[in-house]
């Protein structure tokens, strides 16, 4: 009697394994993508980028290129996505790429990247913009040539004097 309600139990186990459906975890992870708040950006203003797919309580690190600068990290939450705000440095109108560089999901260092479009220019929302200052203040370097050319000068005169007299 025992050994059949043994069989009876391992047989009901095996029943319940086989018909349990299987824990369904995510392989691989997404990997990991990012975005913007707007593909399109005025010159020195600022636009939120967003990531998912990206390992929890870890730090990405987010850039903008044609020049590559950083423009700040964001805090990846438990649940694997990003929301941090940017400011976007002085650059070439035209199209630039945003990065977010860190650890994915799936544990291993990866980059992700989307692309918006930089309009304007630095400084005025207009986009008429201003001139760069090129070159050097050389003001402190003309008057000492001058001051050493007029004193050069006067010594001139002041020994054409001395000699005129001594003929």
């Amino acid at each position: 009697m025992f050994r059949k309600a043994l069989i009876f139990a391992a047989f009901a186990v095996t029943g319940l394994l086989l018909t349990a459906a299987p824990a369904r975890a995510a392989y691989p992870p997404d990997a990991p993508a990012i975005g913007t708040s707007s593909s399109s950006i005025q010159n020195g203003g600022s636009t939120t980028v967003m990531g998912t797919g990206w390992q929890a309580g870890t730090t990405v690190a987010l850039t903008i290129a044609s020049t590559p600068q950083s423009i700040g990290t964001a805090s990846v939450r438990s649940d694997g996505t990003f929301s941090q705000d940017v400011s976007i440095p002085c650059l070439d109108a035209g199209t630039h790429t945003i990065s977010g560089s860190g650890t994915g999901a799936s544990g291993a260092a990866n980059t992700a990247s989307t692309t918006v479009t930089v309009t304007g220019t630095c400084g005025d929302p207009a986009g008429g913009g201003t001139l760069p200052h090129t070159g050097s203040n050389a003001a402190g370097v003309v008057t000492l040539a001058s001051g050493l050319m007029l004193l050069g000068a006067v010594l001139v005169i002041a020994i054409n004097r001395r000699r005129s007299v001594d003929v």
